[in-house]
């Protein structure tokens, strides 16, 4: 092991990084920085992605706003308040510790954004941060690793750049994935992104129009390479020759305002070969009708429901429609992979139709209506927490709830009195106290009669309405005219 990484971790053990201070002063120097070397970091972004000029703008503030955010949750007067609770005489029932070592090994989709975010989250949690950034030629990566070691304490923060073992590291150590990686099995202290599909569902009560900007943008920003970009749209069939229509136009107008793409013909290429392609082929195999096709992305439309199209993770700018019958035909498509929890739900129609999607759709995360930018800009946020527009990494995932206790109210006194004088009638009373405790459903009473009540009432009704009819005309009609057969 390094002397490098070494000193980071005898700075754990000795908890250089907790006092509030510091984290204020390390987060301030790092915002600095990070907008000192701005232009220069901008710059590398631009020339190496598929990014928009626009789109590198919003990387580079939303990553400014999360070291803001950190250093604002990093109060330095609620701090030190917090830490005197107990000699004051008062409960801290949110004290919280820090993992002494937090080990990231950031998302590559973004890497600015993805770096400095968990970073800055780990140093206002008061965490040791060893970040791992594999050796590489690009421009960016480079940047981010000198903006990084440049503003922060190296005796709290280093970079390496090849995976150290876990039994190498302290027991008392959190670490983040910002990918999914195929066949690792996380511990209870590893935190991973979903690796799961998103899903739009456009009903016929959408607004068409505006549901297919916002797919269309979600889907070829940032090089189609978003996380949480819909993976599949699926349209309601009463509406989806109007919603293929908006998107074919609304693709072009899209292309035709985009500034060109950067970097060369071999960069953007390179850029395409890490990614899973959706080929030709496996659209012809699917019967796809392509409807937009070009260097910018494609849009294809896909009507048969057994084709793995549908349900492959797309990391490209490459847009899959496939229609379905009805609303409950939408969600049980959705639910109908046995797979975990979706990575996210972005839901098209009125009010009540959403709400009902949102109802009965397994996802980790449902946006109604819209597809926020800041989650398409951002890496996955990790699983077992909840996504936020503030960002994916929060000062709470890098620490340990540890609640302080010094008063304690009667029901404490009561019971530690009852257990100490062996007190059976008390402990009687308490426990019938218990038996009588009011768990009472205190439901209104619904309709008479339910949904699948009328159904059966009102089968009933039509039999009966048949036999009586039929016997009405039989003994009117049919039993006279045998009758006179019959004489």
């Amino acid at each position: 092991m390094s002397s490098s990484v070494q000193r980071v971790l005898d700075a754990a053990i000795e908890g250089q990084a907790r006092s509030p201070r510091h984290i204020q002063k390390q987060l301030s120097k790092l915002h600095a920085t990070l907008a000192q070397e701005g232009p220069e970091i901008r710059s590398a972004i631009k020339s190496e992605s598929q990014h928009s000029t626009a789109e590198v703008e919003v990387q580079y503030a939303l990553a400014l706003e999360a070291v803001a955010t950190s250093f604002a949750a990093s109060n330095f007067e609620k701090a030190l308040d917090a830490e005197f609770s107990l000699s004051r005489g008062e409960n801290a029932l949110s004290n919280s510790i820090p993992y002494s070592v937090a080990y990231i090994v950031p998302s590559t989709f973004n890497i600015l954004h993805g770096s400095i975010t968990a970073v800055a989250a780990a140093i206002s949690a008061g965490s040791c941060v060893i970040l791992e950034l594999p050796k590489s030629l690009s421009r960016t990566t480079e940047l981010v690793q000198k903006t990084l070691s440049s503003s922060l304490d190296l005796d709290t923060f280093v970079i390496v750049n090849k995976r150290i073992d876990s039994k190498d590291l302290p027991k008392s150590i959190i670490r983040v994935f910002g990918n999914a990686e195929p066949d690792f099995q996380p511990t209870r202290t590893d935190l991973v992104p979903s690796s799961t599909r998103s899903i739009a569902i456009v009903d016929r009560t959408a607004n068409t129009q505006e549901a297919a900007a916002a797919i269309l943008r979600a889907r070829f920003s940032f090089g189609g390479q978003s996380p949480l970009a819909p993976d599949l749209v699926l349209v309601n069939e009463f509406k989806i020759k109007e919603f293929c229509k908006s998107i074919a136009e609304l693709t072009s107008q899209y292309f035709a305002v985009q500034v060109e793409m950067n970097g060369s013909a071999a960069q953007a290429s390179s850029e395409k070969a890490r990614t899973a392609r959706v080929s030709s082929h496996e659209l012809d195999q699917a019967g796809a009708e392509v409807l937009i096709s070009g260097s910018r992305g494609s849009v294809a439309r896909i009507e048969d429901r057994k084709s793995k199209l549908l349900r492959k993770r797309i990391q490209e700018p490459v847009l899959l429609i496939h229609p379905v019958r009805s609303l409950d035909d939408a969600i049980d498509f959705a639910n109908g992979d046995g797979e975990d929890l979706l990575s996210a739900l972005f839901a098209f129609g009125s009010p009540d139709v959403v709400k009902y999607i949102s109802q009965f759709v397994d996802a980790r995360v449902c946006c109604a209506n819209n597809i926020p930018i800041e989650l398409l800009a951002s890496p996955s946020t990790p699983l077992g927490f909840a996504a936020s527009l503030q960002g994916p990494y929060t000062k709470e995932m890098f620490s340990v709830p540890k609640p302080e206790f010094i008063l304690y109210d009667k029901k404490s006194s009561r019971l530690q009195k009852v257990l100490v004088e062996n007190d059976v009638k008390e402990a009687n009373n308490i426990r019938r106290e218990a038996e009588v405790l009011d768990t009472k459903v205190n439901q209104p009473a619904g309709r008479l009669v339910g949904f699948f009540e009328q159904g059966i009432l009102l089968g009933l009704g039509i039999a009966l309405t048949t036999i009586v009819t039929g016997n009405v005309v039989f003994w009117k009609y049919g039993f006279p005219a045998i009758k006179r057969r019959i004489r």
